[in-house]
């Protein structure tokens, strides 16, 4: 499980994913402080749950966060906000993993980002 983690964080790093943000949640769907990563399909933009969603820091290595139910994942802003975090790492075992850099996508600002995964695909 490690080694795909591993090989997860190159390739998403390298992905390219459908990120966007919403300022306007309401207070029953986000709590001051965090931030709701929405999980989807790039497919059929259905909400993905089971994703794991993980922290890549230069200290500590990959620091998991939780994994999405119904395709939303909420994780407190501090767990993002440390100087070694370098991005979030999202993966499914059916989806190629997404990967958002701390610093340079913006995240902290937002209250509510959008990934969007694509799919495996076999012919």
């Amino acid at each position: 499980m490690r080694s795909f983690f591993i090989v997860a964080v190159f390739l998403g790093l390298a992905l390219t994913q459908t990120c966007g943000h919403n300022d306007a949640l309401t207070e029953a769907q986000t709590t001051a402080g965090s931030i709701s990563f929405k999980v989807t399909s790039a497919i059929n933009h259905l909400p993905l749950s089971d994703v794991d969603v993980a922290v890549i820091s230069k200290e500590s290595g990959l620091l998991p966060l939780g994994k999405t139910k119904d395709g939303v994942l909420l994780v407190q802003k501090n767990r993002l906000d440390q100087p070694d975090v370098i991005a979030v790492l999202f993966c499914h075992e059916s989806f190629f993993c997404g990967a958002l850099r701390v610093e340079e996508e913006g995240i902290l600002p937002h209250d509510e980002f959008l990934i969007e995964l694509a799919p495996f695909s076999l012919y």
